[in-house]
């Protein structure tokens, strides 16, 4: 897991592979939608979480398909929203790495307790 903020959190991943970049964006969403750009000019594959407000995310949703977004978390994030969507991603790679979908029901992205 690697953190950073702004541009220079962006400019990670010019240094390191990552499966997810969870992407805090400004209110505005121009300035969003050039930070994600330029987020896919460096890295064209990396799934996409964008964390913006709702007037914000709802102006993106036209977008999503052609900025590649996997998914939006609106602000504030809420726990329940955040830990579904950490399941759908934990889902989401195991399938593209072996073809297949994790069973095990509802809690399939539950961490062992053990």
């Amino acid at each position: 897991m690697l953190t950073g903020e702004g541009y220079a959190g962006i400019h990670l991943l010019r240094q390191h592979t990552i499966d997810l970049l969870i992407l805090g964006v400004p209110r505005n969403s121009a300035e969003a939608k050039r930070r994600i750009d330029y987020v896919r000019e460096i890295s064209p594959t990396v799934d996409l979480v964008v964390v913006a407000t709702d007037s914000c995310a709802k102006e993106l949703s036209g977008e999503k398909g052609r900025l590649d977004i996997f998914s939006f978390l609106a602000r504030p994030i809420g726990a329940m929203d955040f830990f579904r969507l950490i399941r759908r991603v934990r889902e989401r790679l195991h399938e593209g790495a072996t073809g297949t979908v994790p069973t095990g029901g509802a809690r399939s992205g539950a961490m062992p307790t053990s």
